[in-house]
């Protein structure tokens, strides 16, 4: 439940900066999809550090670059199906956007757990 909290937390800032960057700034879905992205990073690192995992035996220098790797991961994989979404399905990019982050999150989940703050 914790992992849902703060990834619905980090999910719901990079979801309004992006959306803000694309609607507002007028940046492109790839480029607004980055800046949520960066805002939403520290969020996720710090939350899932101290309260998701909080058991974790992983110190920061351990923990933070395989956190950066899966977050890379999860990035491409997020930009891949982000890209092909709003290319190939006639849907609002709100809801792509919202449905690529929930697909997403289950991947980050996983690998969180069973790599970056394993206990």
């Amino acid at each position: 439940m914790r992992f849902v909290i703060v990834g619905t937390l980090a999910a719901a800032v990079h979801y309004v900066v992006g959306l803000f960057a694309f609607s507002v700034l007028g940046f492109g879905p790839s480029v607004s999809n980055i800046i949520g992205y960066a805002c939403g990073f520290p969020v996720s690192y710090a939350g899932h550090r101290s309260w998701t995992f909080e058991e974790t035996r992983e110190p920061h220098r351990v923990a933070l670059p395989r956190y950066a790797m899966v977050q890379l991961g999860s990035f491409l994989t997020n930009n891949v199906l982000l890209y092909l979404a709003v290319k190939f399905l006639p849907l609002p990019f709100w809801f792509i956007l919202g449905a690529v982050l929930v697909i997403v999150a289950v991947l980050t989940f996983v690998t969180s757990k069973i790599w970056v703050f394993r206990s």
